[in-house]
């Protein structure tokens, strides 16, 4: 993984365990003793915090330090944020593709159906 693979994949680590535990930049700055710009600019992949940064961090997100780094555990975790935030080349989102297969899917359904009459 380069840095700017980890940096994003970091920054989706650090937003989704925030979202998971209902915490705000803020209050994760408040306790990290980091400015919220500090806490965005990571989440947003604009920098990359040094090790004791990461360990303020994973502490004050009650999650061991692995989960933020690059682990066996973490890489089904990292594939799924990697799907999320990923866009197409026909500019679609995952969920979007997934919707416009199933939506195929159902017409091809349909098409197989009517051959039958």
């Amino acid at each position: 993984m380069d840095k700017h693979d980890f940096t994003k994949v970091l920054g989706a680590r650090i937003k989704n365990r925030r979202a998971e535990l209902g915490i705000t930049i803020r209050d994760l700055a408040a306790k990290t003793d980091l400015s919220a710009s500090y806490i965005g600019d990571i989440e947003n992949q604009r920098t990359t915090p040094n090790s004791s940064k990461l360990v303020a961090i994973a502490s004050a997100l009650a999650m061991p330090i692995e989960e933020l780094l690059d682990s066996d555990e973490t890489i089904k975790k990292d594939s799924d944020i990697y799907l999320k935030n990923h866009i197409f080349p026909n500019g679609l989102t995952y969920n979007q593709m997934n919707e416009k297969i199933k939506q195929l899917e159902k017409i091809q359904g349909i098409m197989n159906n009517n051959k039958g009459r």
